[in-house]
C-alpha cells in the first residue's frame, strides 16, 4: 500500500522530514531552508524533562522560531505524586532556560504542569494552539521502556499538532 504525500497525511501524525542540510566542506548545518516546509508554523512546543537529552530539541525549535515563527512554548510535566519540591525545581528549570532564549530576543511561554507526560504534553499543545511539537526520543528498551513507557509515541497518536521526533 502506498504511503500519502506528507502534505495529504492527517496533522498530528510522524513525517519524515530532512531537520538540517549539511554542507559540502563540513558538518555545519547550512542556511539553506527546505522552501515552505514549516511556513504555516508559528507556535512551537517542546516539552523538555529536565535531561540534557531533551534540551536538544531546544536549538531545532529555536531556528524554526526564529525563521517563520512567533512563540516557543517550553512544558514541564512532573509526575502527580511528586513533592512541592520537585514542582518549585521545575517551574524554576523552565523559567532560566526561558530567561536564556528571551535574552537571544525569542517570545517564551513557560508550563509547569502535574500529570502524565505525555497527556500533559498533549493536552498543553491543544491549550496552547501550537502547531508544531519538536521533541527528543530518549530510544529507552526492554525493562525501562515497559515501565517508563514511550512518551513520544503516546504523544504521536494523540497530538493535535504534528510532532518532530529528533
Amino acid at each position: 500500500m502506498r504511503r500519502p504525500p506528507v502534505h495529504e497525511r492527517p496533522p498530528g501524525r510522524l513525517a519524515v522530514l530532512t531537520v538540517a542540510c549539511v554542507t559540502p566542506t563540513g558538518n555545519r548545518p547550512s542556511a539553506r531552508r527546505p522552501s515552505g516546509a514549516f511556513s504555516n508554523v508559528r507556535r512551537i512546543l517542546a516539552p523538555l524533562d529536565g535531561s540534557p537529552v531533551a534540551e536538544r530539541a531546544i536549538p531545532l525549535a529555536v531556528d524554526l522560531i526564529q525563521h517563520s515563527g512567533e512563540v516557543l512554548i517550553l512544558v514541564r510535566v512532573v509526575p502527580p505524586n511528586a513533592c512541592p519540591a520537585t514542582v518549585l525545581s521545575a517551574r524554576e528549570y523552565l523559567h532560566t532556560r526561558a530567561a536564556e532564549l528571551e535574552d537571544a530576543g525569542l517570545h517564551v511561554i513557560t508550563r509547569g504542569l502535574c500529570g502524565e507526560p505525555a497527556a500533559g504534553i498533549v493536552a498543553s499543545t491543544r491549550e496552547d494552539r501550537a502547531d508544531l511539537a519538536v521533541m527528543v526520543m530518549h530510544a529507552r528498551t526492554g525493562p525501562d521502556r515497559w515501565l517508563h513507557g514511550s512518551v513520544a509515541g503516546t504523544v504521536m497518536r494523540g497530538n493535535p499538532a504534528p510532532v518532530l521526533l529528533l
